[in-house]
């Protein structure tokens, strides 16, 4: 993963900017999407199931990214393609 070089004056106390934080979710959700069904519409993530089951699992996953995926789409609609 590839990230634009800290911004200390946009950002003085992390350095971290809208660039660094977009670049980390696109990755975030092309990490997830290697778990994804034929018809994506689950994700089964690795590890153990929780007391729900990996049914509640699978779906909690694509909840999850799914927000995250919108949030990232409304805030680039024209670079998240």
């Amino acid at each position: 993963m590839l990230l634009p070089p800290l911004d200390r004056q946009l950002s003085p106390f992390t350095g971290l900017t809208r660039e660094h934080w977009c670049a980390y979710a696109d990755y975030l959700l092309r990490s997830a999407h290697r778990h994804a069904t034929d018809d994506h519409a689950n994700l089964h993530l690795p590890g153990a199931s929780s007391a729900y089951g990996p049914r509640s699992d699978s779906l909690e996953a694509f909840a999850r990214t799914f927000l995250l995926a919108s949030f990232r789409m409304a805030g680039d609609p024209g670079g998240t393609g």
